[in-house]
């Protein structure tokens, strides 16, 4: 081996050599696929070639690289790097927008078999190898693998009262113990997951989030709304008592949901939609086929630019201001609007701030300030309506249970059709 060997993107030299030793310096080319890699020594003679045997302990894993400047998930502030790649416990913030609560999640990104256990979700889901080195591609598959609803992914999602087959969400401490048991039952789907649990989930594996090397956290958006009909409007329909009609009513709003943002350049999108990117995992509305959400650009979002990938109108729709109007039918099935709320949907945004438990309000990244809603309505093309009167949607926590100050989230007005 000469003193400097390229092969494709990858680097070798070699680094010394003492008697009949040779030190060999290896790096991956900052875009090639993630994985774990086995190692082996060709040694040419005269005679023919003759290769090492298989050794498992000379194994090993390359992952992306937040510390090189040439790839994707690049974060140029080392603090940045210490919170959103490094830190192995985080806070999950839940509730009510006026009553925030709070519980600590171990994401457990270098406990012993995580990482093959996040390796083991790619192979079960079949990701090929060609989307392994992209970490737009992979987190998208990765958002799909995280649910079980269309292709056996390792959580299956419960927003009923009765998880007797399975461990209830409220249950669960951490990412660890989930990716295990998937691994060890050999890829079957874990039982019981709600929103908070698949981007706890997601923040440390996504199949690639902290424990492949992204920078990532979770952030959970206060009165979100859930905009089934594509329209980005929440239309609630109350019957002729005045009780939402549950057969009519699609969209729905919640107290709270949380997913992941990835910190991320985006080459297929301009340079000033790279940065933090919505992720989600909880199985909502399908994407491409598949149930899945995004990467979508938070600056995309904030600007009102819905045309670029991915699912950036359904995302918008759950934290900007869009009209929640509610209708009232009579008897016969007729409706008319009776009141419409222009401010009600995505009261809030945090998430956990670096080097502290407390929360960071991020509202600001995803909307303007009210006064310039008009503006990007707009731009939308939106019918803006200017009706100051509120009518909010009320949906609260089902319960709280064992002093731990979290609940279920529960919806008590409009339909969750998943």
């Amino acid at each position: 081996i000469g003193k400097e060997k390229r092969d494709g993107r990858w680097n070798g030299r070699v680094i010394g050599t003492q008697g009949n030793g040779v030190t060999v310096g290896i790096t991956p080319g900052a875009s090639c696929i993630i994985g774990r890699f086995r190692t082996f020594v060709t040694v040419i003679t005269d005679l023919g070639k003759q290769r090492t045997p298989r050794n498992p302990d000379t194994d090993f894993y390359v992952l992306f690289n937040p510390w090189d400047p040439a790839d994707l998930v690049y974060v140029s502030r080392d603090t940045d790097r210490q919170e959103y790649v490094l830190n192995d416990v985080g806070i999950i913030y839940n509730g009510e927008f006026n009553n925030i609560s709070s519980r600590s999640w171990n994401y457990g990104q270098f406990e012993e078999g995580v990482l093959d256990a996040c390796l083991l979700v790619l192979d079960a889901g079949k990701v090929p190898l060609l989307y392994r080195g992209n970490a737009i591609e992979l987190i998208r598959q990765g958002s799909a693998l995280m649910n079980s609803q269309d292709d056996n992914g390792v959580l299956v999602g419960n927003w009923s009262s009765d998880y007797s087959i399975g461990t209830a969400p409220t249950a669960w401490t951490g990412s660890p113990e989930i990716l295990l048991k998937y691994a060890k039952d050999g890829g079957l789907p874990v039982c019981f997951a709600q929103c908070w649990v698949f981007a706890g989930v997601l923040n440390t594996c996504e199949c690639v989030l902290r424990c492949l090397g992204i920078p990532a956290r979770v952030v959970t958006n206060f009165a979100s709304a859930h905009d089934n009909t594509g329209n980005l409007k929440t239309d609630i329909i109350l019957d002729e008592n005045g009780g939402v009609s549950r057969s009519r009513t699609r969209d729905s709003i919640w107290n709270y949901h949380s997913w992941n943002e990835v910190y991320m350049r985006r080459p297929d999108l301009p340079e000033k939609y790279s940065g933090w990117q919505v992720v989600d995992s909880t199985p909502q509305e399908t994407s491409d086929g598949l149930y899945r959400c995004g990467p979508t650009s938070v600056n995309a979002i904030k600007d009102g630019e819905l045309s670029y990938p991915f699912d950036a109108r359904f995302v918008f729709a759950e934290v900007r201001n869009i009209d929640v109007i509610y209708y009232q039918s009579d008897k016969y099935g007729n409706t008319k609007i009776i009141q419409v709320d222009t401010t009600y949907v995505g009261k809030l945004l945090v998430t956990k701030r670096v080097n502290s438990n407390a929360y960071d309000d991020i509202t600001s990244t995803y909307k303007y300030p009210e006064g310039k809603l008009h503006l990007v309505q707009k731009h939308l093309g939106m019918d803006g309506h200017t009706c100051p009167i509120p009518f909010p949607v009320i949906l609260q926590p089902s319960s709280w249970r064992g002093g731990l100050g979290y609940g279920s989230c529960q919806l008590r007005y409009g339909s969750l059709l998943m």
